[in-house]
């Protein structure tokens, strides 16, 4: 793993930069209009918690805390998956 091989700080940053992905490519599907509205409000709520996320794991890479930003993520990445659902169940 890359904690194993470079260390758990370097694991924390490669972590964070998966974390961000989404928040762009969300961006990039709001601005493209390829969903509707209704995908916005929902689809912060996501972006929120992986940007949160990117920043507790770049702050404190400890396993325990680790842990709980994995739930988080699982959290946010359901709340996109909800955004995407109902945003493309009411586009136009």
């Amino acid at each position: 793993t890359i904690a194993i091989q470079f260390g758990a700080h370097v694991a924390a940053k490669v972590s964070a930069v998966f974390y961000i992905i989404p928040v762009i490519i969300s961006l990039f599907v709001w601005l493209l209009g390829m969903l509707s509205e209704y995908y916005l409000p929902i689809v912060v709520l996501a972006d929120l918690g992986f940007l949160w996320s990117a920043l507790s794991i770049i702050q404190n890479y400890s396993e325990t805390n680790a842990t709980r930003i994995k739930n988080r993520v699982l959290v946010s990445m359901f709340l996109g998956l909800i955004a995407f659902v109902i945003g493309g169940i009411n586009h136009v």
